[in-house]
């Protein structure tokens, strides 16, 4: 008993000098601001109005009490990424933007990357590339699933809570399959404007997005529970909507890592915001660096794999000819079906073969 005593007053003790001396990140770029709090790890993203040149809320979120954020799964177990005794956050300025980084001990790292842009219709920094990286810590193969909740503003003060690229106003809770059709879900206030864009170039498309009542969304259950064209009300929460977006389960192998990409894009003075063919073409191509040996592919989601060798099996050459075997018969019998499975293969054909040159390489200047 004494000893679990001590312990809480270790863990006491420790994240009240991790507060005393958590020192946010901030980022005021053009008509963007973008807050990576060290403490909590949760993100506040803020915009210019141009009617009275001050930044607003685009979401709601503060420090210590954030009703927005990331959560990820692995296998069947989920959790949302903040900071706690077994999850390391750290945040930082990156060229353009900001990133904070969630490492869950031994099972995963999340890094999120925020970087800001300026459209072609705006003078300053207008949108936000969100890339959400996942990598596998552990030695063994899991599955990883990424949702992302956001508790929107600026359309609960006005009549119209949001609007897609078909549907105008979208005043009920409802869920979507595919953004294919939708493209985007925005939020206004007949003044200002936040939309999260999901299917383009260089985004991965959703599996599901919910619209609803915020406390539906953030019940302690992966997919939320709701009522198709029920007004977003609840016992608790008055007019109070949210976002809730679920991305594809990815298999990870150990060390390999997947990044999900969409975009944010701004608006403050009653224009259209910004999509897909406003923004720069540059834009449009940024994807995660290359590491070594490893090797890049997208798949047909816009899901985009970093795929490594990680274990010296894959260096045997039995194992190789097993792979190259596996290859061609996915090319002589195509169905269109395994059009990804066949980027994953020779992904980690041209990964095997760039650590073998790196050995081989490696071998010679010690000759």
């Amino acid at each position: 008993m004494k000893f679990m005593k001590k312990n809480i007053l270790v863990l006491i003790f420790t994240c009240f000098i991790t507060l005393m001396f958590a020192e946010d990140v901030v980022l005021e770029a053009g008509n963007l601001k973008i807050i990576c709090h060290e403490y909590s790890g949760s993100v506040s993203l803020y915009g210019k109005s141009q009617k009275n040149g001050k930044f607003i809320s685009l979401i709601d979120n503060s420090n210590y009490s954030s009703t927005s954020g990331l959560y990820l799964k692995i296998d069947n177990a989920f959790r949302k990424l903040e900071r706690t005794y077994d999850i390391n956050v750290v945040t930082e300025l990156i060229e353009n933007g900001v990133m904070v980084s969630y490492e869950i001990k031994k099972q995963a790292l999340v890094e999120v990357r925020f970087t800001t842009f300026t459209s072609l219709i705006a003078l300053k920094n207008d949108c936000i590339k969100v890339d959400i990286s996942i990598k596998n810590l552990t030695e063994a193969t899991h599955e990883y699933s990424v949702k992302a909740v956001f508790d929107t503003l600026l359309g609960e003060a006005s009549k119209n809570h949001f609007f897609t690229a078909k549907i105008n106003p979208l005043n009920t809770e409802q869920v979507f399959d595919s953004m294919n059709i939708q493209k985007y879900i925005a939020s206004t206030n007949g003044f200002d404007t936040i939309g999260f864009l999901f299917y383009g170039n260089n985004m991965s498309n959703p599996e599901n997005v919910y619209v609803g009542n915020r406390d539906s969304l953030l019940k302690n259950l992966w997919v939320p529970s709701i009522t198709p064209n029920k007004i977003f009300d609840s016992i608790n929460s008055f007019n109070n909507s949210a976002i809730a977006v679920f991305w594809r389960p990815i298999e990870l192998f150990p060390i390999n890592k997947s990044t999900i990409s969409f975009f944010i894009s701004t608006s403050s003075d009653k224009k259209a915001f910004p999509l897909e063919k406003s923004f720069p073409p540059e834009v449009l191509t940024l994807g995660p660096a290359l590491e070594e040996d490893s090797a890049i592919y997208t798949d047909s989601y816009g899901v985009t794999h970093t795929v490594s060798v990680h274990n010296d099996e894959q260096l045997d050459p039995e194992y190789i000819a097993d792979l190259l075997t596996r290859i061609d018969n996915f090319e002589i019998n195509p169905d269109g079906s395994n059009r990804d499975e066949i980027k994953k293969l020779n992904a980690e054909l041209d990964a095997i073969m760039l650590k073998v040159k790196r050995l081989k390489s490696e071998e010679n200047e010690k000759n």
